[in-house]
Parts: structure tokens; C-alpha cells; sequence
């Protein structure tokens, strides 16, 4: 990725309208790393954008962590397996599957990283 893209990328909102769309272009078939409101992460291939900040991507890996698997069981409130014993077995595991092609809502997307070194050329 071109220095010049990266720093446009790491202005935030002073961007006008056709640097964005210049950045935004720069990203296609670069691995994007998204995270949602429920803590899940998304990596895959950045195809577009819409609108409506909905974002496609391909070849997508969704990972969990183990706090949101925890925080999961932990609403179910399951008599029979205590907390302290899924604590303990999810403490160093991050869950992850394979998606390929998905769309991510843009109302629910918190952070967006470009992943670098990362381009494929098809």
C-alpha cells in the first residue's frame, strides 16, 4: 500500500469526499479486519462499500473470543455446568470459522483495520 493512501487513511474525518473515495479504492482485495458492536471480528477480502456503510467481504474468517463465548453461556445461567469450569476451559481459546462471502452491516461495525502486506491480485 502506497505511503500517501495510509496517511490519507489515518486522517480520520478530514478527508473530503473524493480522498475517501480514493482511500476506499485503494483497500479493494486488501484484508480488512472488522469489528462489530458484539465484539465479533470479521477478516477477509474488502470487495465494496454501499451507502449505507454496509461493507462485503471474501474468503471472510469471523473470530470470537472467549470473554463473548463467556458472556454467552453466562446469560443462559445453566445450573448444571458452573461458570468457573467454562471459565477455565475457554481462558486461552479464540473461536473462529470460515464465512467466505459475507455483508457486514454498517450500523453495527466499530472498527475497520487494514491489514497490511496483504493485497491479492486477481
Amino acid at each position: 500500500m502506497s505511503s500517501d493512501l495510509q496517511s490519507q487513511a489515518n486522517q480520520g474525518p478530514a478527508l473530503t469526499t473524493d480522498e475517501g473515495k480514493k482511500c476506499i479504492d485503494g483497500w479493494l482485495n486488501y484484508r480488512l479486519r472488522i469489528t462489530i458492536d458484539d465484539s465479533r471480528a470479521f477478516e477477509g477480502r474488502f470487495k465494496c462499500v454501499d451507502r449505507d456503510c454496509n461493507v462485503v467481504l471474501a474468503g471472510t474468517e469471523e473470530f470470537k473470543d472467549s470473554k463473548s463465548v463467556l458472556c454467552a453461556f453466562s446469560s443462559l445461567q445453566c445450573p448444571c455446568i458452573p461458570l468457573s469450569m467454562i471459565h477455565k476451559r475457554l481462558t486461552s481459546v479464540e473461536q473462529r470459522r470460515f464465512l467466505g462471502l459475507i455483508v457486514i452491516p454498517g450500523i453495527h461495525i466499530k472498527t475497520v483495520e487494514l491489514i497490511q502486506n496483504s493485497h491479492y491480485n486477481i
